[in-house]
Protein backbone atom coordinates (compact mmCIF):
# COMPACT_ATOMS: atom_id res chain seq x y z
CA UNK A 1 0.00 0.00 0.00
CA UNK A 2 2.91 2.33 0.78
CA UNK A 3 4.30 1.80 -2.71
CA UNK A 4 0.94 2.77 -4.18
CA UNK A 5 0.95 5.94 -2.07
CA UNK A 6 4.38 6.79 -3.41
CA UNK A 7 3.19 6.01 -6.96
CA UNK A 8 0.23 8.40 -6.72
CA UNK A 9 2.28 11.10 -5.00
CA UNK A 10 5.05 11.19 -7.59
CA UNK A 11 2.68 10.72 -10.51
CA UNK A 12 0.63 13.67 -9.26
CA UNK A 13 3.77 15.78 -8.92
CA UNK A 14 4.95 14.93 -12.42
CA UNK A 15 1.61 15.37 -14.17
CA UNK A 16 0.60 18.49 -12.29
CA UNK A 17 3.92 20.24 -11.74
CA UNK A 18 6.57 18.51 -13.84
CA UNK A 19 6.71 21.24 -16.49
CA UNK A 20 5.97 24.32 -14.41
CA UNK A 21 7.75 26.49 -11.87
CA UNK A 22 5.20 25.64 -9.19
CA UNK A 23 7.04 24.99 -5.94
CA UNK A 24 5.51 21.81 -4.58
CA UNK A 25 6.86 20.06 -1.51
CA UNK A 26 6.73 16.28 -1.53
CA UNK A 27 3.62 15.20 0.34
CA UNK A 28 4.89 11.78 1.34
CA UNK A 29 8.29 11.01 2.82
CA UNK A 30 9.88 8.01 4.51
CA UNK A 31 11.19 8.56 8.05
CA UNK A 32 12.78 5.65 9.86
CA UNK A 33 10.81 3.13 7.83
CA UNK A 34 7.56 4.98 8.51
CA UNK A 35 5.74 7.40 6.24
CA UNK A 36 4.44 10.82 7.10
CA UNK A 37 1.82 12.72 5.13
CA UNK A 38 1.46 16.46 4.78
CA UNK A 39 -2.29 16.94 4.51
CA UNK A 40 -3.19 20.03 2.51
CA UNK A 41 -6.26 22.01 3.37
CA UNK A 42 -9.47 20.82 1.72
CA UNK A 43 -9.92 24.17 0.01
CA UNK A 44 -6.47 23.79 -1.55
CA UNK A 45 -7.37 20.32 -2.77
CA UNK A 46 -10.66 21.41 -4.36
CA UNK A 47 -9.04 24.48 -5.92
CA UNK A 48 -6.34 22.31 -7.48
CA UNK A 49 -8.98 19.90 -8.76
CA UNK A 50 -10.97 22.77 -10.25
CA UNK A 51 -7.79 24.08 -11.83
CA UNK A 52 -7.05 20.73 -13.44
CA UNK A 53 -10.59 20.52 -14.82
CA UNK A 54 -10.28 24.07 -16.19
CA UNK A 55 -7.09 23.06 -18.01
CA UNK A 56 -9.03 20.32 -19.79
CA UNK A 57 -11.72 22.77 -20.94
CA UNK A 58 -9.03 25.17 -22.14
CA UNK A 59 -7.21 22.41 -24.02
CA UNK A 60 -10.46 21.29 -25.66
CA UNK A 61 -11.12 24.87 -26.74
CA UNK A 62 -7.77 24.88 -28.55
CA UNK A 63 -8.22 21.52 -30.29
CA UNK A 64 -10.20 20.34 -33.34
CA UNK A 65 -13.09 19.43 -31.03
CA UNK A 66 -13.70 23.16 -30.55
CA UNK A 67 -15.44 23.14 -33.94
CA UNK A 68 -18.34 21.43 -32.16
CA UNK A 69 -18.56 24.29 -29.69
CA UNK A 70 -19.00 26.98 -32.35
CA UNK A 71 -21.03 24.83 -34.74
CA UNK A 72 -18.46 24.81 -37.55
CA UNK A 73 -17.68 21.07 -37.37
CA UNK A 74 -17.92 19.07 -40.56
CA UNK A 75 -20.01 15.94 -40.71
CA UNK A 76 -16.88 13.76 -40.81
CA UNK A 77 -15.35 15.46 -37.78
CA UNK A 78 -18.55 15.06 -35.78
CA UNK A 79 -18.82 11.40 -36.77
CA UNK A 80 -15.20 10.91 -35.66
CA UNK A 81 -16.03 12.51 -32.31
CA UNK A 82 -19.07 10.29 -31.76
CA UNK A 83 -17.17 7.18 -32.83
CA UNK A 84 -14.29 7.84 -30.42
CA UNK A 85 -16.76 8.75 -27.69
CA UNK A 86 -18.58 5.45 -28.15
CA UNK A 87 -15.28 3.57 -27.82
CA UNK A 88 -14.87 4.76 -24.23
CA UNK A 89 -18.39 5.58 -23.02
CA UNK A 90 -19.50 1.97 -23.51
CA UNK A 91 -17.15 0.99 -20.67
CA UNK A 92 -17.96 3.88 -18.32
CA UNK A 93 -20.83 2.27 -16.42
CA UNK A 94 -18.85 -0.93 -15.87
CA UNK A 95 -15.70 0.78 -14.60
CA UNK A 96 -17.70 3.07 -12.31
CA UNK A 97 -19.36 0.00 -10.83
CA UNK A 98 -15.98 -1.72 -10.41
CA UNK A 99 -14.56 1.31 -8.63
CA UNK A 100 -17.57 1.55 -6.32
CA UNK A 101 -17.48 -2.15 -5.49
CA UNK A 102 -13.73 -1.98 -4.93
CA UNK A 103 -14.12 0.91 -2.49
CA UNK A 104 -16.82 -1.02 -0.65
CA UNK A 105 -14.72 -4.19 -0.52
CA UNK A 106 -11.76 -2.27 0.87
CA UNK A 107 -14.01 -0.69 3.48
CA UNK A 108 -13.06 2.79 2.27
CA UNK A 109 -15.49 5.72 2.14
CA UNK A 110 -18.78 3.89 1.99
CA UNK A 111 -20.60 7.05 0.95
CA UNK A 112 -18.29 7.50 -2.04
CA UNK A 113 -18.80 3.88 -3.04
CA UNK A 114 -22.54 4.57 -3.14
CA UNK A 115 -21.99 7.69 -5.28
CA UNK A 116 -19.96 5.71 -7.82
CA UNK A 117 -22.44 2.83 -7.93
CA UNK A 118 -25.37 5.24 -8.40
CA UNK A 119 -23.46 7.04 -11.16
CA UNK A 120 -22.80 3.68 -12.84
CA UNK A 121 -26.56 3.17 -13.11
CA UNK A 122 -27.07 6.68 -14.49
CA UNK A 123 -24.39 6.15 -17.17
CA UNK A 124 -26.07 3.05 -18.59
CA UNK A 125 -27.21 3.61 -22.15
CA UNK A 126 -25.11 6.68 -22.90
CA UNK A 127 -23.23 4.67 -25.51
CA UNK A 128 -26.57 4.00 -27.20
CA UNK A 129 -27.09 7.76 -27.53
CA UNK A 130 -23.84 7.96 -29.49
CA UNK A 131 -24.85 5.05 -31.72
CA UNK A 132 -28.28 6.63 -32.36
CA UNK A 133 -26.64 9.91 -33.37
CA UNK A 134 -24.26 8.08 -35.69
CA UNK A 135 -27.19 6.22 -37.27
CA UNK A 136 -28.93 9.58 -37.85
CA UNK A 137 -25.82 10.66 -39.73
CA UNK A 138 -25.84 7.55 -41.90
CA UNK A 139 -23.26 5.48 -40.02
CA UNK A 140 -24.57 2.04 -39.08
CA UNK A 141 -23.82 0.39 -35.75
CA UNK A 142 -21.96 -2.39 -37.57
CA UNK A 143 -19.60 0.15 -39.13
CA UNK A 144 -18.84 1.71 -35.77
CA UNK A 145 -18.13 -1.62 -34.11
CA UNK A 146 -15.72 -2.57 -36.89
CA UNK A 147 -13.46 0.37 -35.97
CA UNK A 148 -10.77 0.44 -33.31
CA UNK A 149 -10.25 3.21 -30.76
CA UNK A 150 -7.43 5.66 -31.34
CA UNK A 151 -4.36 5.22 -29.10
CA UNK A 152 -5.42 7.97 -26.65
CA UNK A 153 -8.84 6.36 -26.19
CA UNK A 154 -7.30 2.90 -25.79
CA UNK A 155 -4.96 4.37 -23.17
CA UNK A 156 -7.89 6.01 -21.39
CA UNK A 157 -9.79 2.71 -21.26
CA UNK A 158 -6.74 0.96 -19.84
CA UNK A 159 -6.23 3.73 -17.29
CA UNK A 160 -9.79 3.68 -15.98
CA UNK A 161 -9.69 -0.11 -15.71
CA UNK A 162 -6.45 0.10 -13.71
CA UNK A 163 -7.78 2.85 -11.44
CA UNK A 164 -11.06 1.05 -10.75
CA UNK A 165 -9.29 -2.10 -9.56
CA UNK A 166 -6.30 -0.51 -7.80
CA UNK A 167 -5.84 -0.09 -4.03
CA UNK A 168 -6.92 3.54 -4.59
CA UNK A 169 -10.19 3.25 -6.55
CA UNK A 170 -11.08 6.69 -5.20
CA UNK A 171 -8.84 7.98 -8.00
CA UNK A 172 -11.74 7.32 -10.37
CA UNK A 173 -13.35 10.46 -8.95
CA UNK A 174 -10.58 12.44 -10.65
CA UNK A 175 -11.64 10.94 -13.99
CA UNK A 176 -15.30 11.65 -13.30
CA UNK A 177 -14.72 15.21 -12.12
CA UNK A 178 -12.65 16.22 -15.13
CA UNK A 179 -15.01 14.79 -17.75
CA UNK A 180 -18.26 15.78 -16.04
CA UNK A 181 -17.01 19.35 -15.72
CA UNK A 182 -16.16 19.40 -19.43
CA UNK A 183 -19.64 18.10 -20.24
CA UNK A 184 -21.31 20.76 -18.11
CA UNK A 185 -19.19 23.49 -19.68
CA UNK A 186 -19.37 22.42 -23.32
CA UNK A 187 -21.83 19.59 -24.18
CA UNK A 188 -25.06 21.60 -24.29
CA UNK A 189 -23.20 24.52 -25.87
CA UNK A 190 -22.00 22.22 -28.67
CA UNK A 191 -25.49 20.79 -29.27
CA UNK A 192 -27.00 24.28 -29.49
CA UNK A 193 -24.26 25.56 -31.82
CA UNK A 194 -24.47 22.57 -34.17
CA UNK A 195 -28.24 22.89 -34.44
CA UNK A 196 -28.07 26.65 -34.92
CA UNK A 197 -25.58 26.56 -37.81
CA UNK A 198 -27.18 23.49 -39.38
CA UNK A 199 -24.06 22.72 -41.40
CA UNK A 200 -24.49 18.98 -40.89
CA UNK A 201 -27.49 17.34 -42.58
CA UNK A 202 -30.05 15.95 -40.09
CA UNK A 203 -28.09 17.37 -37.14
CA UNK A 204 -31.33 18.07 -35.24
CA UNK A 205 -31.72 14.30 -34.85
CA UNK A 206 -28.06 13.64 -34.10
CA UNK A 207 -27.27 15.45 -30.84
CA UNK A 208 -28.88 13.14 -28.28
CA UNK A 209 -25.50 12.27 -26.72
CA UNK A 210 -24.48 15.90 -26.27
CA UNK A 211 -27.89 16.97 -24.97
CA UNK A 212 -28.34 13.97 -22.68
CA UNK A 213 -24.81 14.06 -21.31
CA UNK A 214 -24.89 17.80 -20.70
CA UNK A 215 -28.23 17.68 -18.89
CA UNK A 216 -27.40 14.56 -16.88
CA UNK A 217 -24.21 16.08 -15.49
CA UNK A 218 -25.73 19.34 -14.21
CA UNK A 219 -25.19 19.40 -10.45
CA UNK A 220 -22.93 16.33 -10.46
CA UNK A 221 -19.73 18.38 -10.35
CA UNK A 222 -20.95 20.23 -7.26
CA UNK A 223 -22.01 16.90 -5.74
CA UNK A 224 -18.53 15.48 -6.31
CA UNK A 225 -16.95 18.45 -4.58
CA UNK A 226 -19.27 17.97 -1.63
CA UNK A 227 -18.50 14.29 -1.19
CA UNK A 228 -14.77 14.88 -1.65
CA UNK A 229 -14.88 17.20 1.35
CA UNK A 230 -14.88 14.04 3.46
CA UNK A 231 -11.58 12.77 2.04
CA UNK A 232 -8.70 13.71 4.35
CA UNK A 233 -5.79 11.52 3.23
CA UNK A 234 -3.09 13.32 1.25
CA UNK A 235 -2.33 10.13 -0.68
CA UNK A 236 -5.97 10.01 -1.78
CA UNK A 237 -5.85 13.68 -2.76
CA UNK A 238 -2.81 12.88 -4.90
CA UNK A 239 -4.58 9.91 -6.47
CA UNK A 240 -7.63 11.99 -7.44
CA UNK A 241 -5.50 14.86 -8.81
CA UNK A 242 -3.15 12.58 -10.73
CA UNK A 243 -6.10 10.76 -12.26
CA UNK A 244 -7.72 14.03 -13.32
CA UNK A 245 -4.45 15.14 -14.91
CA UNK A 246 -3.99 11.82 -16.72
CA UNK A 247 -7.56 12.05 -18.00
CA UNK A 248 -6.85 15.54 -19.33
CA UNK A 249 -3.81 14.32 -21.24
CA UNK A 250 -5.62 11.37 -22.80
CA UNK A 251 -8.81 13.27 -23.64
CA UNK A 252 -6.91 16.11 -25.29
CA UNK A 253 -4.94 13.47 -27.18
CA UNK A 254 -8.23 12.09 -28.48
CA UNK A 255 -9.44 15.58 -29.40
CA UNK A 256 -6.21 16.39 -31.22
CA UNK A 257 -6.49 13.13 -33.16
CA UNK A 258 -10.05 13.67 -34.46
CA UNK A 259 -8.96 15.08 -37.82
CA UNK A 260 -6.84 11.98 -38.38
CA UNK A 261 -9.73 9.68 -37.46
CA UNK A 262 -11.99 11.57 -39.88
CA UNK A 263 -9.42 11.32 -42.68
CA UNK A 264 -8.99 7.58 -42.18
CA UNK A 265 -12.75 7.12 -42.30
CA UNK A 266 -12.93 8.96 -45.61
CA UNK A 267 -10.04 6.95 -47.03
CA UNK A 268 -11.56 3.61 -46.01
Amino acid sequence: LLLYKLFWTYLAQYLLFGKTNFQHTCTLRIVGGQHEERVESMSEFILRLRGEAALLVDAADRSPISALFDGTATKELYIAFLQETWHYVRFTSGTLLLAGERLSKLGQHGWLAEVLIEKAEEEQGHDLWALADLAALGTAERQVKETSPSPPVAAYNAWTSFVATSPFPIAYLGVAYALENLAVQRASKAADALRKTGRIPNIANAVSYLVGHGEADIGYVAELETVLEGVKSQAEHDAVLASAAATRLMYTGMAANLDGVAQRRQAA
